[in-house]
């Protein structure tokens, strides 16, 4: 099962930070899978990258780090929700 855990110090929230990034609102979440490389492999068809949001995903020692950059509030909500059931289902595979 995926893990969520902050990564420093900054304003945190359910193992994410929040900040303001180019598009406006940005979150970056850690996730510790067992499997990283899967995970990316199939997040990589789903990247997104437009005038509004762009997300993109790292390897890291033993998982899988995720940056949201959005414009908007609902925008953010929706990619982080829709990414974290993607990765839930890869790991439970």
């Amino acid at each position: 099962m995926p893990v969520l855990r902050p990564q420093d110090n900054k304003e945190k929230a359910f193992g994410s930070q929040y900040s303001k990034g180019a598009g406006g609102l940005k979150a970056e979440l850690f996730i510790e899978l067992e499997n990283p490389k899967a995970a990316l492999a199939a997040m990589e068809p789903d990247l997104e990258a437009n005038e509004n949001l762009r997300v993109t995903a790292t390897i890291e020692r033993g998982g899988l780090r995720v940056v949201f950059d959005a414009k908007s509030v609902s925008l953010l909500r929706g990619a982080v929700n829709s990414y974290l059931r993607l990765l839930k289902s890869v790991e439970s595979l």
